[in-house]
């Protein structure tokens, strides 16, 4: 049987800012756009102790105006788990560049933004049958939005609620003829998330959880199902003239892009994410 909606679990592009007032944490954005001239680079990896899956990507931060930002990423990732899921060996590929605006709407003590935007396939996201090699692909561009707002002293502590929607296809046809196989769909999901900073270190932690939709694979069924995607970790600013910082995290989130920041890994499996980031 063909490995349901792998492929939605191999999306993801940084999206953290530098200075504590543009910092969300490492599924959830901030609602206040990169408001420096320089441009923010950042650069990611992930990996989940239950499968092998190993993701590098590569993100742009820029300000467009004293209201808005755009993000720029790249992403490749290829992954397999050496669990079967409904007797089967699921694997996954996919390069994705996303590209997301976010618009502040609300600036005070509480601070609200629109972000939208597509996760473009690159190459043909598939998610493989490794027994018979067949597989379905999601080839079209994944839209989102969402709102996020936060609250509370960005020196000091800082929460963030984000209501999203996602557009993945809600059935693709196996490449063999065996039929359709299921995917999400149209997921709506509400994530909250809290951020401390003190200095130069700052801690954060999220979670998030589908209101409809489906978001992870059961690793028994195969059927897709309701997960919680949560994040907790930290950030350390080592500055100097580019403002460098590095994120170490645990995660169940297949990424931090607004599509893949709603997709829990199976059977929950925890990743570990290291961030490095600076401007230029």
């Amino acid at each position: 049987m063909m490995s349901r909606v792998a492929v939605v679990l191999m999306l993801m592009v940084a999206c953290v800012g530098l200075a504590w007032g543009q910092q969300g944490t490492a599924n959830l954005p901030s609602a206040v756009p990169w408001q420096s001239d320089d441009v923010q680079l950042s650069t990611e990896a992930r990996l989940f102790s239950d499968t092998d899956n190993t993701t590098f990507d590569f993100n742009l931060r820029s300000r467009l105006d004293t209201n808005s930002e755009v993000q720029v990423g790249w992403f490749y990732m290829s992954t397999s788990g050496p669990d079967p899921i409904a007797d089967t060996i699921r694997a996954s590929e996919l390069q994705l560049m996303p590209v997301h605006v976010l618009y502040q709407v609300a600036d005070g003590t509480v601070r609200a933004a629109i972000r939208g935007g597509v996760e473009l396939p690159t190459g043909t996201p598939v998610g493989i049958n490794t027994d018979t090699r067949a597989f379905a692909a999601e080839s079209r561009p994944i839209p989102t939005l969402s709102v996020p707002v936060e609250w509370g002293d960005p020196n000091n502590w800082l929460v963030i609620v984000e209501p999203k929607g996602v557009g993945f296809d809600a059935d693709m046809m196996a490449s063999d003829g065996s039929g359709v196989v299921e995917g999400f769909g149209n997921l709506f999901i509400l994530g909250a998330g809290v951020r401390h900073n003190a200095g130069s270190l700052s801690l954060f932690a999220d979670a998030a959880y589908p209101l409809s939709g489906d978001n992870t694979i059961n690793e028994d069924t195969n059927a897709v199902e309701q997960g919680l995607a949560w994040s907790a970790g930290g950030t350390y600013v080592f500055g100097g003239s580019h403002d460098l910082t590095v994120d170490l995290f645990a995660t169940t989130s297949a990424g931090p892009t607004p599509a893949t920041s709603t997709i829990v890994a199976p059977d929950d499996c925890v990743g570990v994410g290291l961030r490095v980031g600076g401007s230029w």
